[in-house]
């Protein structure tokens, strides 16, 4: 097995891509041993299956597909949405939202109405170009409080990037929350909108390019004008100077240690006090008052 070109290149239908016992995906097809492209995209090539990422096209959906829908009609008992596609999305009472909805007793307006926005998942697709939706399911819900903007779905994969590298890089930098809806749209709430909005465009417009992160790192750093803030360690507080501690309350001066003399006066006068005490008559009895 040969490729003919390298990986995340340009081709044109018609393009010869490789050449032997290939899996392949969309955008491609095979004359005998030989591999061709049938869009305009980049070569996305993974050990041996090959497909072609289209660089322009409507979204085509498919089951377990994440995508925003706008609430656009409101019947008897379903919504029905725009999901940028030729196939019109519906999202039926049954699947609206974990709880049970009660038709007798409540308005579908009330929950969803026109001009809302949700994110939803594609359930089914069927022969006549409708996609069935859900609602009920983890991480599913109406969105509010942002701007909703729309790029072409063939460049979902480059906004979202390798193991999500990209977005996390927009989410870290810009400050916003973004989710991606794989119809190419895109919801956006936040205090940097606008930055956020300036980096997908960009992304959608080199799309095809090399070095796609580094540049879009690049752009975002020079219009916030710094690099991200790194978490600053707190400086080391400078030694304390020696002094002396300060009590909460002033304690009063020791008294000066009274002299010997001193101490045999007033043993003498309190002595008498002292019941069965007599007044001293011998140094020895006054040098032990002085121990004690």
């Amino acid at each position: 097995m040969t490729l003919k070109i390298e990986n995340r290149q340009l081709v044109i239908p018609g393009d010869q891509i490789a050449e032997g016992d290939y899996l392949l995906g969309e955008g491609t097809y095979r004359e005998e041993n030989r591999v061709y492209s049938t869009v305009l995209g980049l070569l996305d090539a993974k050990e041996s299956f090959l497909k072609v990422i289209p660089l322009k096209g409507k979204y085509i959906p498919k089951p377990r597909d994440l995508v925003i829908g706008v609430i656009t009609d409101i019947a008897f008992s379903m919504w029905n949405l725009n999901i940028n596609s030729h196939y019109s999305g519906v999202l039926s009472v049954a699947n609206g939202c974990e709880r049970y909805i009660d038709l007798n007793s409540e308005k579908l307006s009330d929950i969803y109405a026109i001009g809302d926005v949700v994110l939803a998942k594609v359930d089914n697709v069927s022969e006549s170009l409708v996609a069935g939706l859900t609602m009920k399911d983890r991480g599913l819900y109406k969105l509010n409080d942002g701007k909703l903007i729309t790029i072409s779905p063939t460049k979902v994969p480059r906004v979202i990037g390798k193991k999500g590298t990209m977005i996390q890089m927009l989410k870290d930098n810009t400050g916003c929350r973004i989710v991606v809806g794989q119809n190419g749209r895109i919801w956006i709430s936040g205090v940097n909108i606008n930055l956020a909005i300036e980096a997908i465009q960009l992304i959608e417009k080199n799309a095809h390019k090399q070095g796609l992160t580094d540049e879009v790192q690049k752009f975002l750093l020079s219009r916030k004008g710094t690099a991200p803030a790194k978490p600053v360690a707190a400086k080391p507080a400078a030694p304390a100077a020696k002094t002396a501690p300060v009590a909460a309350t002033k304690a009063p001066a020791p008294a000066a240690p009274k002299s010997a003399p001193q101490v045999k006066k007033l043993a003498e006068a309190e002595l008498p006090k002292m019941k069965g005490s007599e007044k001293p008559e011998t140094k020895k009895e006054v040098d032990d008052m002085e121990v004690f």
